[in-house]
């Protein structure tokens, strides 16, 4: 599965910085459910947001190490009833369709970085695509869902979220110790040093230079 904004560098793909290490979340409609509504119903109507990030930007040995080269990830929701029928499937062995399949979302998420990202007009040399199948396979997520159970009040009523476990000196941390994404992670980190250390840790790493 391929998924205010800062713009990335708009020059040659092989200029120095080469892209903006800002992520660029793309939005299609004010009314986010009701776009995410509409391309539930029909896949095939214009993606409701768009997740643009240069991992290669970000590093700071990247450019030394690989010099005119950009690594770039593009990710999109995606309905999971779309591969349904490739459910009972390997990986690496799900036919002519789903690789056909696939090919359809890449030369469309491609589109949409190139309209995104002038710059990346005809130097792309390869692409990559996963599908909901692929996390699924190597993740274990069941439906394909890539941020874990969703963010919802009944998550943070659930138990088995947190730090603590049944299991003395056994403790979860990450995402599912707090909420989703990367500041949700770190934050997790937070939790679960607390919970060991059996103190507040949040008002130290609040704290300007704590």
């Amino acid at each position: 599965m391929y998924h205010s904004c800062c713009c990335p560098h708009r020059g040659d793909l092989c200029g120095r910085p080469e892209f903006c290490a800002t992520n660029l979340w793309i939005y299609g409609d004010a009314d986010h459910d009701a776009g995410f509504t509409r391309f539930e119903k029909d896949p095939s109507r214009p993606f409701p947001v768009l997740f643009i990030s240069f991992p290669s930007a970000k590093d700071p040995t990247f450019a030394e190490r690989y010099p005119g080269r950009s690594t770039i990830e593009v990710v999109a929701p995606i309905p999971y009833g779309m591969f349904d029928r490739w459910a009972d499937t390997a990986w690496k062995r799900r036919g002519a369709e789903y690789n056909e399949h696939k090919q359809t979302l890449t030369a469309r998420l491609q589109k949409e970085l190139e309209r995104n990202v002038p710059a990346t007009c005809g130097k792309i040399e390869a692409a990559e695509i996963s599908t909901p199948l692929s996390t699924r396979h190597f993740a274990n997520y069941q439906n394909g869902e890539i941020y874990g159970a969703s963010c919802v009040p009944a998550r943070f009523r659930a138990r088995v979220f947190g730090a603590r476990t049944p299991f003395r000196n056994l403790f979860l941390t990450g995402q599912d110790a707090c909420t989703l994404g990367v500041s949700g992670a770190l934050f997790g980190g937070v939790i679960t040093a607390s919970a060991i250390l059996r103190r507040n840790l949040m008002g130290v790493v609040s704290r300007p230079g704590g």
